[in-house]
C-alpha cells in the first residue's frame, strides 16, 4: 500500500513478483491475488486517500499519463562526451535541476564508469544465482534495473538495498 503512494514504479515489482508466485505455486497466486484485490479495493475506498487515487490509477492511463514520456524526455539527455565518460563530480550543483531518473544521476555524478561499477553489484549477484534460480534472478535483477531508471535505488535507497542484501544473503544460505 505504501509504495502505490510512494512510487507507482512498484506496481513493476508487484507484477513481476505475480509472475513469479503463479510459476511457483498456482493456489498461491489464486490466493494472493484474491486477498490483494480485496485490501486494494478498501484501501482505494478510503477518504484519505482520495487526493491520491486519480494519480494512483493513472498508471494505467498510458495514453493520458505525462509522467513516463517526460521521465524519458526531459530526465533523459545527452550530457557530452567528457561528462558522459567521467561525469561531472556533483549532482544538485543547478545545472541539471530536473534530471532524477538513476542512471542519469550516475552519469552525471561520476560517468558511465562509475554507473557499471553499480551495476557490477547486480552482476554478481546474476551470476551467483542464475543457474540455481534463474526465474527468481531475472525477475528480481529487471524489477531492481526499472526501479534505478526511475531513480536513484542501487546504492541510494536505503530500503531496498536492505532487501536486496537480505535476499543475496537468504539466497547464499539455501
Amino acid at each position: 500500500i505504501t509504495s502505490f503512494i510512494a512510487a507507482r514504479t512498484a506496481f513493476f515489482a508487484i507484477f513481476f513478483a505475480s509472475i513469479y508466485i503463479f510459476k511457483s505455486k498456482l493456489i498461491h497466486f489464486v490466493f494472493m491475488a484474491f486477498i490483494s484485490t480485496i485490501i486494494i479495493y478498501f484501501v482505494i475506498q478510503l477518504p484519505a486517500l482520495e487526493l491520491y487515487k486519480v494519480w494512483m490509477l493513472s498508471f494505467f492511463d498510458l495514453a493520458g499519463d505525462s509522467s513516463a514520456s517526460n521521465l524519458i524526455n526531459d530526465m533523459y539527455f545527452w550530457p557530452g562526451d567528457r561528462v558522459f565518460l567521467v561525469g561531472t563530480g556533483a549532482i544538485n550543483d543547478g545545472r541539471y535541476t530536473y534530471t532524477d531518473g538513476g542512471y542519469m544521476i550516475d552519469i552525471l555524478f561520476g560517468g558511465i564508469l562509475f554507473l557499471l561499477i553499480k551495476i557490477s553489484y547486480l552482476l554478481i549477484f546474476i551470476k551467483s544465482f542464475f543457474r540455481t534460480n534463474t526465474l527468481f534472478t531475472m525477475i528480481f535483477s529487471i524489477t531492481i534495473l526499472l526501479f534505478h531508471f526511475k531513480g536513484l535505488f542501487l546504492y541510494n535507497n536505503a530500503q531496498g538495498m536492505a532487501a536486496f542484501y537480505f535476499t543475496y544473503f537468504y539466497c547464499m544460505s539455501i
